[in-house]
């Protein structure tokens, strides 16, 4: 995700406390530190209809869909239907360290089949 540093240096100085740095796949991420945070989230966020659109929305992530400039439709605040770029890296299936070493994207090699088959 891109976010300007002043940001998230505002973000992590608020709740710093309540994230961990883990490993998944070589890689550090950031995870929330109690599992009542993600519930929450859950709860708040991921109710009925929309539970069914994560796997979808996943999968268009991975598949670079919106990626590059392609302008992804949402429906704004005030229900009207818009297209907008919402500014997402291409996931490429491996990144290039130099010439001759290349890292593969573990995130998306094993998350991309389990959303597509989640979400058919």
């Amino acid at each position: 995700m891109r976010m300007l540093p002043s940001l998230w240096f505002r973000i992590h100085a608020d709740i710093g406390d309540y994230l961990i740095q883990r490993g998944a796949n070589g890689v550090p991420v950031l995870y929330w530190y109690h599992r009542q945070f993600i519930e929450g989230a859950k709860d708040r966020y991921v109710r009925g209809e929309q539970e069914q659109f994560i796997p979808c929305n996943m999968s268009d992530y991975f598949l670079g869909n919106w990626a590059d400039g392609n302008k992804k439709p949402f429906v704004n605040k005030n229900g009207e239907r818009i297209h907008m770029d919402s500014l997402v890296a291409k996931q490429p299936l491996s990144f290039q360290i130099n010439q001759e070493q290349a890292i593969f994207n573990y995130r998306k090699l094993t998350g991309l089949p389990h959303h597509l088959f989640c979400s058919a």
